[in-house]
């Protein structure tokens, strides 16, 4: 069981986030987390007034409209480039942070393009238990993923709230895990959301999750996706428009 160390979420780290960079100036208060390079490609051309890198900060940074929200995207995918990105953000003043990403959908109800917002995730994965004592599952903000909710609605997107399973190796999920974890009410899988609401937890940030179903695993078999560069533009646009809405795209 992860980490190794016996209470590691309890010891004093020696390297922080403050100390990779200056904290001046402070960043808006909300974050949006892009894992999808095809994604970040067509949003980083909508309208900004500040964005490229910052000392300190793993990744891009575009801050849309000049109002009290920013974007963070090619850091990385998985669970420790997320847990970097909360620690850096939070170290900068941000209060919230909402992952959009892909996850692969583990129920027949749930075919490519389905909208889920995570309500907690199963914590297999290690970099959660370097932040939390060791738990099933991590939890997201209820708050925000109400938010969330309500402005995804208002774009007529239907969405399920639900857990999803956060995995360190998408090549290994097995047949008996789907199943296993179905039975429990899991809807999705992905490698960040636990990580995500385990560091937001310790560092008191609020985060959530929405995740578009890609691929999908149910029946004992894998099955691709079509292309989601479309549902995922439509998802970010209305997550965005929870922060921003007076923005139009």
């Amino acid at each position: 069981m992860f980490p190794l160390f016996p209470n590691k979420h309890t010891g004093r780290p020696l390297l922080t986030a403050e100390a990779l960079g200056p904290t001046v100036p402070a960043l808006p208060p909300t974050a949006m987390l892009c894992y999808q390079s095809s994604l970040w490609r067509k949003v980083s051309r909508w309208p900004y007034s500040r964005a490229g890198r910052v000392q300190g900060l793993m990744g891009e940074l575009r801050q849309p409209y000049g109002q009290g929200l920013c974007w963070l995207g090619a850091f990385g995918v998985g669970a420790p480039a997320t847990a970097v990105a909360v620690e850096q953000l939070a170290a900068r003043g941000v209060q919230r942070i909402v992952a959009v990403g892909l996850a692969g959908g583990l129920t027949a109800d749930l075919p490519a393009g389905s909208v889920v917002l995570a309500s907690r995730a199963l914590r297999d994965e290690g970099t959660s238990y370097h932040y939390l004592p060791a738990e099933r599952y991590a939890l997201a903000d209820a708050h925000l993923t109400g938010t969330l909710g309500a402005a995804l609605a208002d774009f007529a997107i239907h969405t399920r709230v639900g857990a999803t399973w956060t995995t360190d190796a998408p090549l290994r999920e097995t047949a008996e895990e789907v199943a296993a974890y179905t039975a429990e009410g899991v809807l999705t899988v992905e490698m960040e959301a636990a990580a995500l609401f385990a560091v937001g937890q310790a560092l008191g940030v609020q985060t959530a999750a929405v995740l578009i179903v890609s691929d999908t695993l149910h029946s004992g078999r894998w099955q691709a996706s079509p292309p989601m560069l479309p549902h995922l533009k439509r998802v970010w646009a209305a997550v965005t428009s929870c922060f921003t809405p007076r923005a139009s795209h």
